[in-house]
């Protein structure tokens, strides 16, 4: 189940790529016939595989991280952070890797390459533990953090709720376990 929760998420943190690159190949095709005010006039959608592909991608990126979040809910292990030293907000760590896909997808113009290019940057993501970050969750109010525990164990921490602003031996208490350092709390 992890795996396959892994992959979801790592899905739902990638997929802004392809919003990025339909929303810009729909752009310029509706650019380059009078503007989307005269293509929506005239109701002939001729390259309606970019419009149709915007509209899948951005709903689909809205709503799998909701999914995800009801999932990880009823599907995941519990344990406990009792006492943590130190702990840092992270939720804008993630700002220039979000920047870097959307430039990516920017600079793209062939499918086979953003294909290519996604199929990639996936790959690195699920190995990495950056596919647990993903700006849906802070607009759900999911703030993201790293912990050391009393022990001098790192940990990351997505929590719901208010920011977490000092250590003072806190106990995060019940949490839901993603991996042997990551932990989720609604």
């Amino acid at each position: 189940m992890r795996i396959i929760y892994k992959l979801l998420l790592t899905l739902s943190a990638t997929l802004w790529m392809w919003v990025v690159y339909y929303i810009r190949q729909f752009g310029e095709w509706a650019y380059s016939n009078g503007g989307l005010i005269s293509v929506m006039q005239n109701k002939t959608m001729e390259h309606q595989d970019s419009f149709w592909g915007m509209i899948i991608t951005l709903s689909l990126s809205v709503v799998l991280p909701f999914v995800l979040l009801a999932l990880l809910k009823k599907c995941s292990n519990y344990g406990e952070i009792r006492e943590f030293n130190e702990v840092q907000l992270a939720d804008n760590e993630f700002l220039p890797t979000y920047l870097g896909y959307f430039f990516v997808s920017l600079g793209i113009n062939e499918i086979f390459t953003m294909s290519v290019v996604f199929l990639i940057v996936s790959i690195f993501t699920f190995i990495s533990t950056s596919h647990y970050f993903n700006p849906m969750f802070l607009l759900k109010g999911y703030h993201f953090y790293h912990v050391r525990t009393a022990m001098g164990t790192d940990l990351f921490l997505i929590q719901k709720g208010k920011i977490i602003r000092r250590s003072d031996g806190n106990n995060i208490g019940r949490v839901r376990e993603l991996n042997d350092i990551t932990y989720f709390k609604a």
